[in-house]
């Protein structure tokens, strides 16, 4: 079982290598490998000194807002997720986060219409409609 954590792990490094080394915003990926190994602390960090040189990344208040769920950082998570939508109010990941933020808190109206804004902003996220049955 070890062995396939380790053989995991190293597929999940040379990936993120790749992406470093191929990609526009390779902080990004970077700091996305360590939502991957669930540092999220550090990876609050990363984001923390990416946002500082660039405040209006949305992918990386996305990101951060990933960070603080796997810590169960609720409040943190939500702020996340509402600057990466003042930066692109029709960032559609955003707002399927939040509404499965809301959902969690038991928001439901909330939670649908932002699902229904997400899926209006990117057509892609209807796949996503059977974990959103509100009654």
């Amino acid at each position: 079982m070890a062995i396939l954590k380790y053989i995991t792990a190293m597929a999940a490094i040379i990936s993120a290598i790749a992406a470093i080394l191929y990609s526009r915003s390779p902080n990004i990926d970077f700091y996305a490998f360590l939502l991957k190994l669930k540092d999220y602390k550090a990876a609050i960090e990363c984001f923390d000194g990416l946002l500082d040189i660039d405040s209006n990344r949305k992918e990386a208040w996305l990101m951060k807002g990933v960070a603080y769920h796997g810590l169960n950082n609720l409040e943190g998570e939500e702020n996340c997720y509402d600057k990466a939508l003042e930066i692109d109010e029709t960032y559609g990941k955003a707002l399927l986060n939040k509404a499965t933020l809301l959902k969690e808190k038991g928001e439901l109206e909330d939670a649908e219409r932002c699902y229904n804004e997400a899926v209006k902003a990117d057509q892609t996220l209807e796949s996503y409609r059977s974990e959103f049955i509100f009654g």
